[in-house]
């Protein structure tokens, strides 16, 4: 069972979000979507209870009760899903390729989760990665006839690429020199039209 969740994009927020606090399948469905911090991911109901029964073969969570609905039934992480859960975030920080984004994203708020030599290592290697990867890149596209269209899209990933890697350089950086893990909150920077900012009990 453990090969059906190998390639599942759910599995490393699911395992993360557990980590956090035991929930439902149910509150697992509840945090993604639109809108929530797993935006690009939306899938039916049915696809989390099969997952999470392959997670629980695989000995990666366990039940805290059994409620009847198997949506409502309390799971948990357990050490080996906590060791999984490590060996995806470094995957998915350092994986570079285009279609990888969404991966890099989801595994970022957990990255505190590794020492900070390790987690300077992780973004090192990706900002590096990227590097060489857009290297190759626009040596690839500039060696052939293109379109004004497809000049464009090489642009535009060209351009996003160098923003990232800047980032991922400047966050290493802060990484490096700060609090580690970060154990402040940050607040917003601002306040949404409509909402009343709270000013305590």
């Amino acid at each position: 069972m453990k090969a059906i969740a190998e390639g599942n994009q759910l599995v490393l927020p699911f395992l993360g979000m557990l980590l956090e606090e035991p929930r439902t399948s149910r509150d697992l469905l509840g945090h993604l979507g639109p809108g929530s911090r797993f935006e690009h991911l939306s899938p039916h109901s049915g696809t989390i209870y099969s997952l999470m029964l392959t997670l629980v073969e695989a000995g990666w969570v366990a039940y805290v009760n059994h409620a009847p609905n198997h949506l409502d039934r309390v799971c948990s992480i357990t050490p080996a899903g906590h060791e999984e859960l490590k060996r995806r975030l470094g995957e998915a920080l350092v994986n570079t390729s285009w279609t990888s984004g969404h991966q890099f994203v989801t595994a970022l708020p957990y990255l505190h989760l590794f020492d900070r030599d390790v987690a300077v290592a992780l973004l090192d290697q990706r900002a590096t990665s990227l590097r060489t990867r857009s290297r190759e890149f626009l040596a690839a596209a500039h060696a052939k006839r293109r379109t004004q269209c497809e000049a464009a899209k090489d642009d535009y990933l060209s351009s996003r690429t160098e923003f990232e890697v800047r980032w991922v350089e400047e966050y290493r950086d802060a990484v490096a020199d700060g609090v580690w893990p970060p154990i402040e909150t940050v607040a917003p920077d601002f306040v949404a039209e409509g909402v009343v900012e709270s000013t305590g009990p």
